[in-house]
């Protein structure tokens, strides 16, 4: 399919639990180490569970699919939600791998993205890459 997936694993997941991805073409496994905000910019689209890059991602106005494989675990392990997921999700919902390849193959990207822009509309005042100048207009204003 021409497609590179990559894979940035939670800070918390053992070591090697993707070892037989390694030996595959089309995946590359990130290191704990690699930085996946740099190149998100490049990429065609996230899948996530509930991590908060989620939220970051917004701002590139991407495809998200969502995968939370654990959710009911984390929700009753954890401190839970900031906000309520489904309120938060602009992208299919899936519940099993067979559902995230189903979601990426299907052609309702549109579908979601009004939501995508009303998402990041709530979540962030700005989108227009000038927050160091906004930063630096106000620290010259003290």
């Amino acid at each position: 399919e021409n497609t590179l997936l990559l894979l940035k694993l939670h800070v918390a997941t053992p070591q090697g639990v993707l070892h037989q991805a390694a030996n595959l073409s089309h995946i590359y496994v990130m290191q704990a180490t690699e930085d996946a905000y740099s190149i998100l910019p490049l990429t065609s689209g996230l899948i996530t569970d509930y991590s908060s890059i989620m939220f970051d991602y917004l701002l590139l106005d991407k495809p998200i699919y969502y995968y939370p494989f654990d959710r009911k675990e984390y929700e009753s392990d954890s401190r839970g939600f900031y906000y309520a997921y489904e309120t938060c999700t602009a992208g299919r919902c899936s519940r099993s791998p067979m559902e995230v390849v189903d979601s990426l193959l299907a052609d309702d990207e549109q579908t979601y993205a009004v939501k995508r822009r009303t998402l990041r509309k709530s979540f962030f005042a700005y989108t227009d890459a000038l927050a160091s100048d906004r930063i630096i207009q106000k620290i010259k204003a003290l």
